[in-house]
């Protein structure tokens, strides 16, 4: 384990960042990144656990050359930077209170008590530089075997940060194949209408990653036999979505199930503001859901003049629900650009026409300009005045 470390990870600064904190305490890799690595994929993100604390953590590591980013340091987490890399740094800790959405919490030197706040046992794995595996919850046997579990009692667990549901679900899709943890699973729907106690933007973060996922029906499957979906999206989720052609556009797969669902077009304004969408996102949202003859298009045209009319954003996402829904779809969209009007209201100017009379000869050299396919140059349509 220890050639994988150094072939995988930023050896030299790894080395150099376990060395300067050396002198106060032992830092060893933790979560995601030795989950990873044990599954042969190439960590993202490096995670580090150290027994140093916050204050002292930034003194030794700015004294051996990293520039220090206090990111989380009310929690004990900063992130060193040094030769492009970014390391996050934790001091060990457990948790003194916690309300579902925020904790308490205070340091410690137990690499028991860290392990025992986290969330699942194959996430609560650390590994020294010599490529030995520190595993407080038997997390390698449920990697092995794909089973997402909670560290210790799960109610427990979910009551500490509500989000943990909806982490679950993500790490069922993680693992293709996954095993059913009864226990975890009735925990998530036990507490599942705890998850709108949730800031609409970590429920939002967190189900977009879900509906990204490689294995994305795996995890739906499980959501809707829980009625977590009927949660987030306040609707009853019922029928068969998993046949549809989930692609990696979040955004265009939630559209696909809710045109699916037939979702209530009077809720969806409520709905965009639960996962606190974007301007943008909303107006994506609802021009692709409330107009479902975008779906029915059947000529080079129609989709131009769809392109044009709601821009690139509505298009490309109605074009991805399209393929998810399993419309039939015709060749060559994908290379579609935007087209451009190419009179402008100051052509009209000096040919001296003003006021309301220039937005009125624009739209009607518009609608004769894509009733052409868009063909009609500029001369051409001026010419028409």
């Amino acid at each position: 384990m220890k050639d994988s470390i150094k072939h995988i990870l930023p050896w030299d600064v790894l080395q150099k960042l376990f060395f300067a904190l050396s002198t106060e305490g032992e830092s060893r890799l933790v979560g995601g990144c030795v989950r990873e690595m044990l599954s042969g994929n190439t960590p993202k993100d490096i995670d580090v656990a150290s027994q140093v604390k916050p204050d002292r953590m930034i003194v030794l590591l700015e004294n051996a050359g990293f520039r220090c980013i206090p990111t989380g340091i009310t929690h004990g987490t900063i992130t060193a930077l040094f030769d492009g890399y970014h390391i996050e740094v934790t001091t060990l800790r457990s948790d003194v209170k916690t309300d579902g959405r925020h904790a308490e919490i205070e340091f410690t030197d137990d690499w028991a008590e860290d392990a025992k706040r986290r969330d699942f046992t194959i996430n609560a794995m650390y590994m020294d530089l010599d490529g030995n595996i520190y595993d407080y919850f038997n997390g390698q046997h449920d990697l092995r075997n794909k089973i997402v579990r909670f560290v210790g009692d799960p109610a427990k667990r979910i009551q500490e940060d509500y989000l943990r549901i909806l982490r679950y679900f993500r790490f069922c899709g993680y693992l293709h194949g996954v095993t059913i943890d009864k226990p975890s699973l009735d925990a998530c729907a036990a507490y599942r209408d705890k998850i709108d106690c949730l800031s609409g933007e970590r429920i939002r973060e967190e189900f977009f990653k879900i509906l990204t996922l490689q294995h994305v029906r795996q995890s739906l499957e499980m959501m809707q036999e829980a009625s977590i979906l009927n949660v987030i999206l306040n609707h009853d989720i019922a029928g068969d979505i998993l046949r549809l052609n989930f692609r990696h556009n979040a955004l265009a797969n939630l559209i696909a199930i809710l045109i699916d669902v037939q979702y209530p077009k009077q809720s969806l304004e409520d709905l965009a503001k639960k996962l606190k969408l974007s301007n943008l996102q909303k107006r994506v949202l609802k021009e692709s859901v409330l107009n479902i003859e975008f779906y029915r298009l059947d000529s080079m045209h129609d989709h131009k003049k769809l392109l044009y009319l709601y821009g690139f954003d509505v298009y490309t996402t109605c074009l991805e629900s399209s393929k998810i829904l399993g419309f039939d779809v015709i060749d060559g969209l994908d290379q579609l650009s935007t087209p451009v009007l190419p009179v402008k209201g100051g052509d009209l100017q000096k040919m001296y026409f003003e006021g309301k009379e220039i937005g009125d000869r624009i739209r009607h050299l518009e609608s004769i300009w894509m009733e052409s396919d868009f063909t009609l140059n500029k001369e051409e349509l001026l010419k028409l005045l």
